[in-house]
């Protein structure tokens, strides 16, 4: 969903904000480790490894988000008895997530 086109009013706290920027961060370190390894042509295990951690840093990444969205939106929602519509949204960006 594009942010300026989406209906919802809330986004983001700051301190989420920083939190997902600090964990994107540290998937880009990741993923320069890993583009190394290629580079020095590293072991394959090794090297799956390291894209594991990757993936595990960007599932982190995904978690916090959905956390912040539970918190925010999917509350002010169930409070303003908006329940069906939220629930709807949240059942797809789940399905999606846990892919």
């Amino acid at each position: 969903m594009n942010p300026t086109t989406s209906p919802h009013k809330t986004r983001l706290d700051p301190e989420t904000r920083k939190e997902l920027r600090l964990g994107l961060q540290r998937m880009v370190t990741e993923v320069q480790e890993l583009q190394r390894m290629l580079d020095e042509d590293r072991y394959c295990v090794e090297v799956l490894f390291q894209v594991e951690r990757a993936r595990e840093v960007l599932r982190l990444v995904g978690r916090l988000a959905l956390r912040s969205h539970l918190k925010s939106r999917v509350t002010e929602a169930v409070r303003r008895q908006q329940g069906p519509a939220v629930c709807e949204e949240l059942k797809s960006a789940l399905l999606k997530f846990a892919r």
